[in-house]
Protein backbone atom coordinates (compact mmCIF):
# COMPACT_ATOMS: atom_id res chain seq x y z
CA UNK A 1 0.00 0.00 0.00
CA UNK A 2 1.29 3.38 -0.89
CA UNK A 3 1.98 6.37 1.34
CA UNK A 4 -0.55 9.20 0.61
CA UNK A 5 0.80 12.56 0.61
CA UNK A 6 -0.46 16.28 -0.07
CA UNK A 7 1.33 18.13 -1.68
CA UNK A 8 1.12 22.17 -0.90
CA UNK A 9 2.82 24.74 -3.24
CA UNK A 10 2.56 28.44 -3.61
CA UNK A 11 1.28 28.47 -7.37
CA UNK A 12 1.49 27.74 -11.20
CA UNK A 13 4.99 27.27 -10.92
CA UNK A 14 5.38 24.15 -8.88
CA UNK A 15 2.01 22.89 -9.70
CA UNK A 16 3.17 22.25 -13.51
CA UNK A 17 6.55 20.72 -11.92
CA UNK A 18 5.21 18.70 -9.54
CA UNK A 19 4.73 15.61 -11.68
CA UNK A 20 8.53 16.05 -12.67
CA UNK A 21 9.49 16.37 -9.09
CA UNK A 22 8.28 13.43 -7.74
CA UNK A 23 7.72 11.02 -10.92
CA UNK A 24 10.77 9.06 -8.91
CA UNK A 25 8.65 8.78 -5.80
CA UNK A 26 6.14 5.68 -7.38
CA UNK A 27 8.83 3.56 -7.27
CA UNK A 28 9.47 3.65 -3.66
CA UNK A 29 5.97 3.05 -2.70
CA UNK A 30 4.47 7.12 -2.32
CA UNK A 31 2.13 8.25 -4.26
CA UNK A 32 1.26 12.11 -4.47
CA UNK A 33 -3.27 12.07 -3.53
CA UNK A 34 -3.67 15.14 -3.97
CA UNK A 35 -1.91 18.58 -5.25
CA UNK A 36 -3.14 21.67 -3.40
CA UNK A 37 -2.39 25.54 -4.56
CA UNK A 38 -4.16 28.70 -2.57
CA UNK A 39 -6.87 29.98 -4.16
CA UNK A 40 -6.92 33.01 -5.95
CA UNK A 41 -3.20 33.13 -6.18
CA UNK A 42 -3.16 33.47 -2.57
CA UNK A 43 0.21 33.68 -0.74
CA UNK A 44 1.20 30.95 0.84
CA UNK A 45 1.79 31.58 4.17
CA UNK A 46 1.51 29.47 7.37
CA UNK A 47 -2.07 30.73 7.40
CA UNK A 48 -3.10 29.55 4.31
CA UNK A 49 -1.07 26.55 4.63
CA UNK A 50 -2.80 25.77 7.75
CA UNK A 51 -6.05 25.87 5.45
CA UNK A 52 -5.34 23.77 2.98
CA UNK A 53 -4.03 21.60 5.13
CA UNK A 54 -7.21 21.02 6.91
CA UNK A 55 -9.39 21.07 3.62
CA UNK A 56 -7.09 18.31 2.42
CA UNK A 57 -7.70 16.31 5.78
CA UNK A 58 -11.44 16.47 6.13
CA UNK A 59 -11.72 16.58 2.31
CA UNK A 60 -9.97 13.32 1.85
CA UNK A 61 -11.15 9.65 2.21
CA UNK A 62 -8.79 8.24 2.96
CA UNK A 63 -6.96 10.30 5.08
CA UNK A 64 -3.42 11.44 3.88
CA UNK A 65 -0.08 9.98 5.42
CA UNK A 66 1.99 12.98 5.08
CA UNK A 67 1.82 17.04 3.99
CA UNK A 68 4.96 18.03 2.31
CA UNK A 69 4.67 22.32 2.11
CA UNK A 70 6.78 23.32 -1.03
CA UNK A 71 8.12 27.26 -0.06
CA UNK A 72 9.14 28.76 -3.11
CA UNK A 73 12.79 30.70 -1.97
CA UNK A 74 12.10 33.65 -4.52
CA UNK A 75 15.84 35.15 -4.57
CA UNK A 76 16.22 34.46 -0.51
CA UNK A 77 18.65 31.92 0.88
CA UNK A 78 16.29 28.57 2.08
CA UNK A 79 17.64 29.57 5.35
CA UNK A 80 16.14 33.48 5.10
CA UNK A 81 13.00 32.12 3.65
CA UNK A 82 12.17 29.20 6.10
CA UNK A 83 13.32 31.33 9.22
CA UNK A 84 10.30 33.51 8.25
CA UNK A 85 7.84 30.70 7.43
CA UNK A 86 8.80 29.34 11.08
CA UNK A 87 8.52 32.62 12.91
CA UNK A 88 5.45 32.96 11.71
CA UNK A 89 3.55 29.91 13.25
CA UNK A 90 1.07 30.51 15.78
CA UNK A 91 3.27 29.59 18.95
CA UNK A 92 6.14 28.87 20.33
CA UNK A 93 5.29 25.46 20.80
CA UNK A 94 3.78 24.92 17.38
CA UNK A 95 7.62 25.91 16.74
CA UNK A 96 9.05 23.32 18.82
CA UNK A 97 6.80 20.78 17.62
CA UNK A 98 7.36 21.51 13.97
CA UNK A 99 10.88 21.33 14.76
CA UNK A 100 11.06 17.90 16.58
CA UNK A 101 8.16 15.88 14.91
CA UNK A 102 7.64 14.56 11.44
CA UNK A 103 6.59 17.82 10.18
CA UNK A 104 9.96 19.26 9.65
CA UNK A 105 11.19 22.61 8.01
CA UNK A 106 14.15 21.96 5.83
CA UNK A 107 15.46 23.38 2.39
CA UNK A 108 15.34 21.37 -0.16
CA UNK A 109 18.35 19.91 -1.72
CA UNK A 110 19.54 22.36 -5.07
Amino acid sequence: MAKRVVVIASGATERLAIPHLTAHLRGQGIEVSRLMIPPNNSALNVRMAAKLIRAAWFGSFPKPDKFVVLVDTDGKTPSEALGLLESNLPSPAARRFARRSSVRIRPMAS
